[in-house]
């Protein structure tokens, strides 16, 4: 029997109108007769509520309510904490060792500039401030020591490659000298030292034509040829290469040794003197103040040297 979308089934009892649900057929056994619209009303409100009971499974979702779970976008991500939001690292941990470097990198940066630290009540911290200010001295004066060893490698570095090259002609500030710089000069609005390696913050900013203040080979002497060679050894990375006073003596030897400055003092002039070269009174040019310059710092670095072994037998 087929009931069409339509069809209004009167009950006799109530005489109040059914609407058919839009089911398509429904099917009874062959013989059955249907007793009574009472039966069929029955039927139909079965059907009815079945169909409103909620699915239980997800298998027997509705296919409308299942294309809307698929197309329904998905939650937007959540924003990342504002560094005042987030919870302090945990003692102990590498999170707080790096929260404590960046911190006192800071403060570094702020005593430098001149500003002074407080507490975390507002008030002015004169015991940190000096702390800090110690540790800012201390990065300064090790980046000065540094500036002055890297320009004299630097400028060795360019009176070696100088000695390849035809029709060069050396002087006496073209040596490096291995001696602390007594003054310095300002070029072009940047403080270099006499090895002319800056000392402002703008490291490629170099000058390594710039000319020493040494003007007598009297000024190369014991004591300030170590102070310069010995001042570096105190640096992080000597310290953790081991470069002992002995090694930086036989490697500064090794440099200034006059066989190995044969080629350099072959090609200065002999009667270019100012008058201070010399012992003699400036006698004989320059090339007599350079050769007298070099023999007077292989005589302190052997000086040196002899000191060293005295004191490891000492």
């Amino acid at each position: 029997m087929k009931i069409s979308q339509t069809s209004v089934l009167h009950d006799n009892d109530s005489d109040v109108k059914h609407t058919l649900p839009t089911r398509g057929y429904l099917a009874f056994p062959p013989g059955t007769p249907v007793k009574s619209p009472s039966l069929l009303h029955h039927i139909i409100q079965q059907e009815r509520l079945e169909t409103l009971k909620p699915s239980s499974s997800p298998a027997s979702s509705s296919p409308s309510t299942t294309q809307h779970n698929q197309t329904r976008p998905p939650p937007p991500p959540s924003p990342a904490p504002s560094p005042s939001s987030r919870s302090p690292p945990t003692p102990g941990s590498h999170s707080e060792s790096k929260y404590a470097s960046e911190s006192l990198k800071g403060e570094k940066h702020w005593v430098r500039s001149g500003g002074f630290l407080r507490t975390p009540a507002g008030r002015r911290d004169p015991v940190r401030t000096a702390y800090v200010r110690r540790l800012v001295d201390e990065e300064d004066r090790e980046a000065e020591v540094r500036r002055r060893w890297d320009g004299y490698e630097e400028r060795w570095a360019d009176l070696i490659s100088r000695v390849g090259r035809e029709g060069e002609v050396f002087r006496w500030e073209d040596l490096p000298w291995p001696i602390l710089p007594s003054t310095t000069t300002t070029i072009t609005g940047t403080k270099t030292s006499s090895f002319g390696s800056p000392f402002a913050s703008n490291q490629n900013h170099r000058h390594h034509q710039k000319p020493t203040t040494i003007k007598s080979p009297s000024e190369l002497t014991k004591h300030s040829i170590s102070s310069f060679l010995f001042e570096s050894l105190s640096l992080p990375e000597n310290v953790a290469n081991k470069v002992t006073r002995k090694d930086r003596i036989r490697a500064t030897l090794l440099r200034w040794h006059p066989d190995k400055l044969g080629g350099v003092l072959a090609r200065v002039p002999e009667g270019s003197g100012d008058g201070d070269g010399g012992s003699e009174g400036g006698e004989g040019g320059e090339r007599v103040k350079v050769k007298e310059g070099i023999e007077r710092v292989v005589m302190a670095l052997m000086a040196l040297g002899d000191e060293e072994k005295c004191a490891e037998k000492a």
